[in-house]
């Protein structure tokens, strides 16, 4: 893929916003909808009709459709292709962007040419999933949450002889599931180093 093909792949996968566009308002409708960013979810992972959706989510097909042409009119949705099924009928598969981005009316015309922004942009996106990939490591390896006494309720007094039956956790343990952490941010980003360097010597004569 040459640097053309890998710059669109990467603005393919954002929406830029002017901060005056229209779409803005339906975009906010869909944020703050429980339903739509539940289907976001979906579409973000993969490509999927509205009975896919259906399916997967628990929802009605016509409520799949309402909350999808919603999506589609913010700009974070998008048909991706369109099949034929066995009764001769068209399919729609939708897609969602993997990121958003608002800015002044002069600066995103500029944006959505800009090669700096593009790499820029994948840049972040590179970064970002070596974050995501240490966050959901410490998530794995942080030790378990502490045990409250039975029959406490959020809201409630906790007594004071109940303290002496919450466990205790060493510092250790903290310790160790950090340092695993750290460590899968620190070997993506040598790998991502590495990576860099690799082409950079390509590139030269």
């Amino acid at each position: 893929m040459d640097d053309k093909d890998d710059d669109k792949e990467i603005m393919d996968k954002i929406h830029i916003y002017s901060t005056d566009d229209e779409k803005l308002k339906f975009l906010g409708q869909m944020l703050h909808s429980d339903t739509s960013r539940k289907i976001l979810q979906l579409l973000i992972q993969n490509e999927m009709t509205a009975n896919e959706i259906s399916d997967s989510s628990g929802l009605s097909l016509s409520l799949v459709i309402h909350h999808v042409n919603k999506m589609m009119q913010s700009g974070i949705v998008t048909i991706s292709k369109t099949t034929i099924n066995s009764r001769k009928q068209p399919m729609k598969y939708y897609t969602s962007k993997s990121g958003i981005v608002i800015l002044p009316k002069k600066a995103s015309a500029k944006a959505k040419q800009s090669k700096s922004f593009s790499n820029s942009l994948k840049n972040i996106m590179k970064f970002a999933s070596i974050g995501v990939a240490g966050v959901v490591s410490w998530l794995i390896t942080k030790p378990s949450e502490l045990e409250t006494p039975g029959g406490w309720q959020s809201g409630e007094e906790l007594p004071e002889s109940s303290f002496d039956e919450l466990p205790v956790l060493s510092f250790d343990d903290y310790h160790l599931s950090i340092i695993i952490s750290l460590s899968v941010v620190g070997i993506g980003l040598l790998v991502q180093f590495l990576l860099n360097r690799y082409k950079r010597k390509r590139i030269m004569p």
